[in-house]
């Protein structure tokens, strides 16, 4: 049994022997054709940021604006700012006839000084008529009416101050300025135009801190929240 086997392994060996002398010894054109290995290329691993862009359309939108009114009535003598100036806080832009206001505050100012002088000299009678009061030389009538003129002259004097006051603001709203560092959008009158309390004067947008006002689709709504820009 085991010398059956021996001989069928020899026979094989023998058999493939035959058929690598019949390969070897067979022209070229007639040799099998063996696969040969697909190309291999090798890169370098690279690491880089992915950035995810989403165009949309929006617009700028000042996060302050104001629109400037008159304060007080009166001509435009003087515009010294013009639509698309940028001007600084406290900057003046315009002013609304400072000439009659200069003459309405030295008519107050002369008021406010004839009333004390009125009320000086109430207060001088007042005290004379009270030592004569005191020496029985007049009547207590006469004493009151000294103190009811002394009462209405500082009433006066209080009332001129109020006045002047007026006219000191009048003046200072004559002049108009900027309230906050900004750009004119827009100027509402001319030289020459007359102007009534409340009436525009100038629109103003402030130019820092501005947004951007952006619309998305729905289907990138969810990835607006992570974006970031500068504007």
């Amino acid at each position: 049994m085991n010398r059956s086997i021996e001989l069928q392994s020899l026979s094989l060996s023998v058999l493939v022997c035959l058929a690598a002398c019949l390969v070897a010894c067979a022209p070229e054109d007639e040799r099998p054709a063996v696969a040969e290995p697909p190309p291999v290329f090798v890169s370098p691993v690279l690491s880089m940021d992915i950035t995810e862009e989403i165009r949309t359309t929006g617009e700028l939108v000042a996060k302050f604006q104001s629109t400037i009114a008159s304060q007080v009535s009166g001509q435009v003598t003087v515009v010294l700012a013009d639509e698309g100036e940028a001007v600084s806080e406290g900057e003046v832009l315009l002013e609304i006839d400072p000439e009659l206001r200069m003459l309405e505050l030295a008519n107050a100012e002369a008021s406010l000084a004839e009333a004390r002088a009125q009320a000086v000299e109430n207060w001088r009678d007042l005290q004379r008529v009270q030592n004569l009061r005191d020496q029985g030389a007049t009547s207590e009538a006469v004493l009151d009416d000294a103190k009811t003129k002394l009462e209405l002259s500082r009433a006066r004097q209080k009332a001129a101050e109020a006045r002047l006051g007026l006219a000191e603001r009048a003046r200072a709203d004559a002049t108009v300025r900027a309230p906050f560092s900004g750009l004119i959008s827009r100027r509402y009158v001319s030289v020459g135009e007359f102007l009534n309390v409340s009436m525009p004067i100038y629109e103003i947008v402030a130019l820092d801190p501005i947004e951007a006002e952006f619309s998305f689709s729905e289907m990138d709504s969810g990835e607006a929240p992570h974006l970031s820009g500068k504007y």
